[in-house]
């Protein structure tokens, strides 16, 4: 099972798809349109999903993934996070949020994802890709403003998970580029060092869009996740 980022659709984990599905009976790629709160999203998703699986999830997604192991950890055979973080929202980072949402319903929305999103996602190597950007962008328009804010709310809500890490005890992967400036390398490094025996890769020349920025790297890393026992 597969979990987007914030304003992202299945094309996020486009490359991983190609690359796992030889590997793989099944792969789903959740929707998490589905509710306003982390834990209804993540409830929804596991009344959908099989028995028991292996679960990565990109940013956002990886909150989700957290979730569903609190919610069903006898079912998560494996565990992967990409740029994602174990913390809840700051009132520094809620009130940013926030004054970004007003900005949502305020302006035109092509423009404000424009700004709002291409900055702060992408590596040095990938500023001037135009063809990436324009899919960041692209699947941010296709789910549209309601899609926004209603995943604002659910990132504004989230619980802390920080204090669950050391109960995961499921082969786990953490992943994040090391100029994620969303979810900086350190907050994966603080993730990986609270869930025993978790594997650590940080992507050099990559930021925050991991999957599409380094697919190979990412892909591969999966790969190797998935062949290893549970």
């Amino acid at each position: 099972m597969l979990i987007p980022g914030m304003m992202n659709d299945e094309r996020v984990w486009r490359h991983q798809t190609a690359a796992l599905r030889p590997r793989c009976s099944e792969i789903q790629v959740v929707d998490i349109t589905t509710a306003d709160s982390i834990e209804e999203i993540a409830r929804l998703a596991l009344q959908s999903a099989p028995e028991q699986f292996s679960l990565a999830g990109f940013s956002m997604g990886g909150i989700v993934a957290l979730e569903m192991y609190r919610q069903a950890p006898q079912r998560v055979l494996r565990l992967a996070l990409l740029g994602s973080t174990s913390r809840t929202e700051k009132p520094h980072q809620l009130a940013l949020r926030l004054a970004l949402m007003e900005r949502a319903r305020s302006e035109p929305f092509r423009g404000f994802m424009q700004k709002e999103l291409i900055p702060p996602s992408l590596g040095a190597a990938n500023k001037d890709n135009s063809l990436l950007q324009w899919e960041i962008v692209d699947m941010a328009l296709l789910l549209g403003a309601d899609i926004y804010l209603q995943q604002c709310q659910a990132l504004n809500t989230r619980r802390d998970y920080r204090d669950m890490l050391g109960e995961i005890t499921c082969p786990s992967l953490i992943i994040c580029g090391d100029e994620d400036k969303v979810c900086p390398s350190w907050i994966s490094e603080e993730t990986a060092k609270g869930i025993g025996g978790s594997t650590l890769l940080i992507i050099r020349n990559s930021g925050h869009m991991v999957p599409l920025e380094a697919p190979e790297e990412v892909s591969s890393a999966l790969l190797a996740w998935l062949a290893g026992p549970t």
